[in-house]
């Protein structure tokens, strides 16, 4: 009889394991979805990942990073990025909030 729940228990435990190793449902390309905060460090990440990656540069020419406040858009990138890549050292100071 306890073989029978052993059995029972393993299988719902492999159960559990594989639903809880599916992705997410966005198509997968198989590239890095990356976010860059300012664009020196997007033009870096286009050039260093080349076709592998996905960038999405968050501040165009003439955005001052000290004082860039993130657009609901903004956030809803970043927080479907795979990487962030931000310069830090208070450069974009709004980043943390």
């Amino acid at each position: 009889m306890w073989r029978r729940g052993v059995k029972v228990s393993i299988w719902l435990l492999l159960a559990l394991l594989l639903t809880a190793c599916g992705g997410n449902e966005r198509a997968d390309d198989g590239r890095l979805d990356v976010v860059a905060t300012i664009g020196q460090l997007t033009n870096v990440v286009e050039i260093v990942g080349g076709r592998h990656v996905n960038v999405t540069g968050l501040m165009g020419p003439g955005v001052d990073p000290h004082l860039y406040v993130a657009s609901e858009s903004d956030v809803e990138s970043l927080q479907n990025a795979d990487v962030i890549i931000y310069n830090g050292l208070f450069l974009e100071a709004q980043m943390t909030e």
